[in-house]
């Protein structure tokens, strides 16, 4: 089989044009524009390609297995990523996380009422017509930053529209992270119903110190990650048919959750005068419709479900198994290089963050209390060790770069290592402008021009460009958009760039965060006979 590798590049500012049938382009701002001509049809105005059963393929969703997970870069999904928390005081002042959690599905029953085909083709409850299941049942899980040990879960009913809030921060005796809430939680699950109540809002949900997981330290659960997944469907409103903050009660109807999940962190210090803010990555598809619900034996479980409960389908429409849902998700969060530009200048004491977080990295490597063991998938793309090596190069705004020498800890030349499932790396000029948050530093000293400019992380080759990160699937595994592919080069991992600086004239400090501009590059089989 000769495999071909075709690469893909993102980032906030562009899109990738879709293969529509007519396209123009222009240059706005030295930006690429894509104008599309599409023909005004009702089958064209009735598809959504992230969401949809087909994707892109041209059959009938009749006719083929249902599109597999892929990550929605409109937001919603099945399955949210929250890439950071971190509880950690920064010189005293608290680090608050903010969590909102949002049902994108309209709650207006004046809408046509939502078809079979409406589901099938992902416009659902989307705001073209209303969809009476629209209601979603989802469970929150916190795992910490070392090895990705669930510390923390609970499950959340939400109506049509509706956002769920709450805010993850440290405790003040402990210093273990806890989750508040005024909003209702699912307090009581049966075959029939689901109640929930504010359990958070007076007592909120916390880990006890003695309980700590084998091998953890409480800086380690201190900041983590964490996901949201969607387990059923619920009705669009509960059975009061009015949202009671006191609490509701909502009857099981036991059917597909829409891709309707969004979620937003903001993460805050009050005295400081900074927030940072990130949109949580969404997959879609983890449950294609009508394959679901996701739903464990005990909805309460606290590690039910996860990424090896997915509900999608091979190309010969069998369920894919436990890895094979593990290499689809780490298919949808594979990037094969992620660039993060960076600015430490002096005039406005600029300091950068760069968040790396490794998702899915706990359900392909086994974990003893030395920290990640032996892998648990077959060719899988971690290596599974204390380190996960990937090449780094740190470039100035004027193209000079560095390769060696660079680095705290120091590596190997060229070589960075992402020994944590959450990784922070901070850009510095030296050794004394370090965070306290940081895990990595990348000085600046030996670059002419080093008060800005980018940093370029290799997760799928090293300087001798031999390939070190990728996973080949299993034949007929990974489905993007309806076309089958053979697997990708690098690691799956979601990022964060927190630009931070600070006011001298009234002691504050502002900043913004975003996403880090991403290359894909995934492998198709071409020639099968080969």
């Amino acid at each position: 089989m000769q495999i071909v590798p075709v690469r893909f590049f993102s980032s906030a500012a562009r899109a990738l044009p879709s293969p529509f049938a007519s396209t123009s382009s222009l240059l706005l701002g030295g930006a690429l524009v894509v104008a599309l001509t599409v023909a005004a049809t009702a089958a064209w105005a009735a598809s959504n390609v992230h969401k949809s059963n087909d994707g892109l393929s041209q059959a009938s969703n009749a006719a083929l297995a249902a599109a597999g997970l892929n990550l929605n870069p409109f937001g919603a999904g099945q399955l949210l990523v929250g890439t950071y928390y971190d509880v950690r005081p920064i010189a005293g002042d608290a680090q608050i996380n903010n969590i909102q959690i949002l049902n994108t599905n309209t709650n207006n029953p004046g809408l046509p009422p939502c078809t079979e085909l409406d589901r099938a083709d992902g416009i659902a409850g989307g705001g073209s017509c209303y969809d009476p299941a629209g209601g979603i049942l989802a469970k929150v899980r916190l795992r910490e930053s070392k090895t990705s040990q669930a510390i923390l879960d609970f499950v959340v009913a939400l109506s049509c529209g509706e956002v769920w809030a709450g805010r993850i921060t440290r405790n003040a005796t402990t210093g273990l992270p806890q989750v508040s809430s005024s909003f209702p939680i699912a307090a009581e699950i049966d075959e029939g119903s689901v109640t929930t109540a504010p359990l958070l809002a007076e007592t909120p949900l916390g880990v006890a110190a003695p309980g700590l997981p084998s091998g953890l330290e409480v800086a380690d659960l201190q900041r983590g990650h964490f996901e949201v997944i969607a387990l059923e469907a619920l009705p669009c409103e509960p059975q009061s048919g009015a949202l009671d903050l006191e609490g509701n009660t909502w009857t099981r109807i036991g059917e597909t959750p829409s891709n309707a999940l969004a979620g937003t962190v903001f993460l805050v210090r009050a005295a400081a005068g900074v927030s940072h803010s990130y949109e949580m990555p969404a997959i879609a598809n983890f449950a294609p419709y009508p394959n679901g619900p996701v739903t464990p034996a005990n909805l309460l479980d606290a590690n039910e479900p996860k990424y090896t409960d997915c509900l999608a389908l091979d190309q010969s429409r069998a369920f894919l198994g436990a890895n094979q849902c593990v290499q689809a998700a780490n298919f949808s969060l594979s990037k094969s290089r992620l660039l993060a530009q960076y600015d430490v200048e002096d005039g406005t004491s600029g300091r950068t963050l760069v968040v790396v977080t490794l998702p899915t990295k706990y359900e392909n490597c086994s974990i003893s209390p030395d920290g990640w063991a032996e892998p648990t998938t077959a060719n899988g793309p971690f290596d599974c060790g204390p380190r996960e090596e990937i090449s780094c190069t740190l470039f100035d705004r004027l193209e000079n770069f560095v390769r060696e020498n660079f680095v705290t800890p120091p590596p190997q030349t060229g070589i960075c290592s992402l020994d944590r499932a959450v990784n922070i790396l901070q850009i510095v000029k030296t050794a004394a402008d370090a965070d306290a948050r940081a895990d990595l530093l990348f000085a600046t000293s030996d670059l002419p021009a080093g008060e800005s400019g980018w940093l370029d992380l290799d997760l799928a080759r090293d300087a001798d460009n031999d390939l070190i990160h990728g996973e080949i699937a299993a034949p007929a595994t990974v489905n993007h958009l309806g076309m089958f592919l053979a697997g990708y080069e690098g690691l799956p991992t979601a990022g964060l760039v927190l630009q931070e600086f600070f006011n001298g004239n009234v002691g504050g400090t502002y900043g913004n965060t975003v996403a880090p501009t991403f290359e894909q590059t995934i492998l198709r089989p071409v020639d099968l006979a080969g």
